[in-house]
């Protein structure tokens, strides 16, 4: 179930419609300009655009004519591929950090409230 169906279950169908708008009006107004703009600039920095609005459409071509050829196994491929990516380059990073400073080490500089039970 989503957060929506959950609060209308627990609450009312008025709840879960204010959710399931307020849901939608954040996803639109906020989580797409702001990857839109990072990826956006992101790009412009690589391929040397001056222009972000440009980058953005350049963006939004490439994934969609990205999804309509690839379909979505290609989208799937590329998920599998990032997170094993993501996975390696996080274990590598512990691994330098800890070879810089022991656990025992960062363990001590910790505030108190971290480590009360």
């Amino acid at each position: 179930k989503t957060s929506a169906q959950y609060i209308g279950h627990r609450f009312s169908h008025f709840c879960q419609m204010y959710v399931a708008i307020m849901t939608i009006l954040v996803y639109i107004l906020q989580q797409i300009p702001l990857q839109l703009y990072a990826g956006a600039n992101f790009t412009a920095n690589i391929v040397g655009f001056a222009d972000l609005y440009g980058s953005s459409v350049l963006l939004v071509a490439m994934t969609g004519l990205y999804c309509i050829v690839g379909g979505l196994r290609a989208i799937i491929y590329t998920e599998f591929i990032q997170c094993f990516f993501i996975l390696v380059s996080g274990l590598v990073f512990m691994g330098y950090a800890f070879s810089e400073r022991s656990y025992f080490e960062l363990q001590s500089e910790w505030p108190e409230f971290l480590l009360a039970r």
